[in-house]
């Protein structure tokens, strides 16, 4: 806390900035592009390491909450509402953020443990992905201050998910043609099947592909079977990123939302990676508007 002309001023030391406001969320991605490689896993823990330190500094005056996000839609919280930044409440989101994203981390169990999207007031509408589903999340706790802690997430493909997953999203999808879709109806469930099993047998430490073709490649391999040729017309497309912002704004507008946190994306990148221009332009623009900002660590940004 900072005081100015005898006024206090509580700010959030954080990420090598210090940003003015009294209640903060972290929102941490722990999507499989977070983790799944040892380069992934070395910028991650590089990512926590400062998460670590955040929370730890934070003001006895202070108040806080931890939303860790993975995949479409799963959140997971440390409380149904902020927590006041005493040493208790600290103590516990550290102890959370050792175990989270390591190989011996226990998804299932995690989940249970905490809060879930289940537990949220307001849900975010159908069609928000990624980051932008994480602080739509986030400002269910009214905070003054977000930081997103997100990687690759323009690598997900809609493909990486079921169609029951996706069909919720309420999203445009790309052409594709009638043979492939054919191919999809009848194979869908041997390699959904096949790369569940793959999780759940794969040994303690050891790390799955992240690409989902190359997962279902040797999840089938592994189990002896294969699959028809896959014919053409099965256009890879990403998410449509501007679609995803405008729901997320069209949200706001309907939740009548005025008061908006100063929010943070900070972007670990692996070498090489690049944010599509339509998810950095809308990231840049929200985050200059509510006085954030967006940053780009690794990669080589846009």
């Amino acid at each position: 806390m900072l005081t100015s002309g005898g006024a206090p001023r509580f700010v959030i030391d954080a990420f090598g900035m210090k940003v003015p406001g009294r209640n903060v969320v972290f929102a941490l991605d722990l999507s499989d592009y977070m983790t799944g490689s040892v380069q992934a896993q070395t910028r991650f823990r590089a990512l926590k390491t400062q998460l670590r330190a955040a929370v730890s500094g934070l003001s006895v005056n202070a108040r806080f909450n931890l939303l860790l996000f993975r995949g479409l839609r799963e959140v997971e919280m440390l409380g149904r509402t902020s927590l006041p930044a005493n040493q208790e409440n600290k103590s516990v989101a550290l102890a959370w953020l050792r175990d989270i994203g390591e190989p011996a981390e226990n998804e299932a169990e995690t989940r249970n443990m905490h809060y879930t999207e289940s537990d949220l007031l307001d849900r975010p509408p159908e069609g928000v992905v990624g980051p932008w589903y994480a602080l739509a999340d986030a400002m269910n706790f009214d905070p003054g201050v977000v930081f997103v802690l997100t990687g690759d997430c323009s690598s997900l493909r809609p493909g990486d998910f079921s169609p029951v997953d996706r069909r919720s999203l309420n999203l445009g999808s790309a052409n594709r043609s009638a043979e492939w879709e054919a191919w999809r109806n009848q194979t869908t469930t041997l390699r959904l099947t096949a790369v569940k099993w793959l999780r759940a047998s794969k040994k303690e430490n050891e790390l799955l592909p992240i690409d989902a073709k190359a997962i279902e490649t040797l999840a089938l391999q592994r189990l002896g079977l294969s699959l028809p040729p896959e014919p053409a017309g099965s256009a890879d497309s990403s998410w449509p990123w501007k679609q995803v912002y405008d729901k997320f704004q069209a949200g706001l507008r309907a939740s009548g939302e005025s008061q908006l946190p100063i929010t943070h994306f900070i972007v670990t990148l692996p070498e090489g990676g690049r944010w599509p221009a339509d998810l950095t332009e809308a990231a840049r623009e929200f985050a200059r508007a509510n006085q954030g900002g967006l940053t780009f660590r690794g990669g080589s940004g846009i």
